[in-house]
């Protein structure tokens, strides 16, 4: 299983492009905002395969979208991606994902 390693946001989307790519939402300020926790709603911060990919969006396993907004702040630390969904300070809410691959479903 290749190590993960994404620095920018092309390498984010050629990851996501390789055969097994996953991820896992570990943190998500805004659905914590609105009281939905990985014990109430599992299935949002689950494993979650690519779908479909496209030039502006991905589609992962259980019909959940991300979208690449050109405005959107995004920080990578290796298998680690960080996106900036706060109006005010930078990085005050996010959405921060685990990157993996697993074997194809």
């Amino acid at each position: 299983m290749p190590d993960v390693n994404v620095r920018t946001l092309a390498d984010f989307k050629r990851f996501l492009a390789r055969p097994g790519a996953s991820i896992e939402t570990v943190r998500n300020d805004v659905m914590m905002r609105n009281g939905q926790t990985p014990e109430t709603r599992p299935q949002a911060y689950g494993l979650r395969q690519v779908k479909k990919l496209q030039t502006n969006a991905v589609q992962f396993t259980g019909d959940n979208w991300l979208w690449f907004d050109k405005v959107a702040k995004y920080r990578f630390a290796g298998d680690t991606v960080t996106i900036d969904v706060s109006k005010g300070e930078p990085f005050a809410e996010v959405i921060e994902y685990k990157l993996s691959f697993q074997n194809a479903a």
